[in-house]
């Protein structure tokens, strides 16, 4: 059996090195491409949610802007922890990085 991708679920605010590690692996075995992906729902999105009747929706505005500065830095750090951990995977191809160890010589 191939595996050309391997799609690693990230947990927002975890360093999930033991998980990227595994994919590393099997990504040299198999020259497959490793796509992290991490998600969440936001805590702005739960506020409009339970409270749609509440008239005072700048306080949901201030939470999604506080909420959307957290997510994004907790989504670099993920991103940062993935290109760390598999660093001697990733390879640039064309501009942007890959994981495919055979990509790099072309």
């Amino acid at each position: 059996m191939e595996y050309h991708t391997l799609l690693v679920h990230m947990k927002l605010g975890a360093t999930n090195d033991a998980v990227l590690q595994i994919a590393g692996n099997l990504a040299e075995q198999f020259s497959a491409y490793v796509i992290g992906l991490a998600t969440c729902e936001a805590v702005s999105d739960t506020c409009l949610a339970l409270l749609p009747e509440y008239p005072g929706l700048a306080f949901c505005d201030a939470i999604a802007d506080s909420d959307r500065q957290r997510l994004e830095e907790m989504v670099a750090d993920a991103e940062r922890r993935f290109r760390m951990v598999l660093q001697g995977v990733l390879r640039t191809h064309n501009g942007s990085m890959t994981s495919r160890p055979d990509l790099a010589a072309t």
